[in-house]
């Protein structure tokens, strides 16, 4: 890049330039949830150009079974499963919603933009800040303490197990609470022999973010 700015940190690394993309904070949208029903499922629509949803949900277990795309409009499929144990029938989970950064009207701040005019960064908006490395969906995670986590689902969780002579598929759905993120096993129904991916997800922070 021969004309331009690029930001660096003390490294020298080039943190932000015209090939830079970081997606930035959109909105947080609750879904009500209710009962005590095995698994609950909710279709979320979100227009948007490069959608990425991070969920946030206490008292019941969220599992993602698919994401499609038809023109802007992304569809997130959602299941929750209701914990027991004397946990609340009731509660609310949070999409924390990412997308491309959007045209802010700001008379002080950074703005960078492409050679084709498409801003990559706004020092106006929050971006998605991952709190670290992508790590399996059967592990734990515990961030700073008084911070808020949200898990963002990097590939599905499904494998294989053998009970009172069927085989079960199981996924490890991922709750959060305050700091900390914690695997769940679920039951999805009757599977097959062979099937074996503990998935991934990245932690990130939310703090704040409303």
């Amino acid at each position: 890049m021969p004309v331009g700015l690029r930001f660096r940190n003390s490294a020298g690394t080039v943190q932000v330039d015209e090939s830079y993309r970081n997606l930035a904070f959109r909105e947080r949208r609750g879904i009500a949830l209710s009962g005590a029903a095995e698994i609950s499922y909710h279709d979320i629509a979100i227009t948007g150009g490069n959608v990425v949803v991070a969920m946030y949900s206490q008292y019941y277990a969220p599992i993602l079974l698919a994401v499609s795309v038809s023109g802007s409009t992304w569809t997130y499929r959602w299941g929750f499963s209701y914990r027991s144990a004397g946990n609340p029938t009731s509660d609310t989970a949070y999409l924390y919603i990412f997308d491309d950064p959007p045209a802010v009207s700001s008379a002080v701040g950074v703005r960078v933009r492409d050679a084709g005019g498409t801003i990559v960064y706004h020092s106006d908006v929050k971006p998605l800040i991952l709190a670290g490395d992508p790590q399996s969906s059967a592990s734990s995670f515990t961030g700073t303490s008084g911070r808020v986590y949200a898990p963002l689902i990097l590939s599905a969780s499904i494998f294989s197990v053998f009970g009172s002579g069927n085989f079960f598929n199981n996924t490890f759905a991922l709750r959060a609470a305050g700091n900390v993120i914690a695997p769940v096993e679920v039951t999805m129904g009757i599977g097959s022999a062979g099937v074996s991916s503990t998935g991934l997800y990245a932690p990130v922070d939310v703090t704040g973010y409303v």
